[in-house]
């Protein structure tokens, strides 16, 4: 830095510290699901839920997907809608028999950016 003049020293004091925030903050820019409602009421085999999903964002439900695949990789589209607060889903389930099943999804979040991730879950027969 000893032979740059002294504005564009300044500049690039400036500058790395903008490029760090910004590039910081894109990496921290996608709607992850930090909690859902099946943990505290498991969904039951045999019954239709609605599960509530948490995202660390805010998320725009009518430009979001959920797909339900089971373990035979047959995919289901979910009924989806806004839930209680903006970065909260809802997400119909239909009757299912007890098993692994993953919920894949694409949501967009409040930034602009979609996210494409997969939850994983199990039905159980036991309580």
């Amino acid at each position: 830095m000893k032979n740059l003049p002294f504005h564009q020293i300044i500049a690039v004091l400036f500058l790395v510290p903008v490029m760090a925030a910004t590039f910081a903050s894109s990496v921290h820019a996608h709607a992850v699901v930090i909690e859902t409602s099946m943990k505290e009421m498991p969904v039951r085999p045999g019954q239709a839920t609605e599960v509530e999903t948490r995202f660390n964002s805010a998320v725009e439900a009518k430009l979001s997907r959920i797909f339900l695949i089971d373990i035979g990789g047959k995919e289901l589209a979910l009924k989806i809608t806004a839930g209680s607060s903006p970065d909260r889903l809802v997400v119909e389930l239909p009757t299912l028999p007890a098993g692994a099943y993953v919920f894949q999804y694409r949501v967009l979040a409040a930034d602009g950016h979609f996210t494409d991730n997969a939850l994983r879950f199990r039905i159980s027969n036991n309580p």
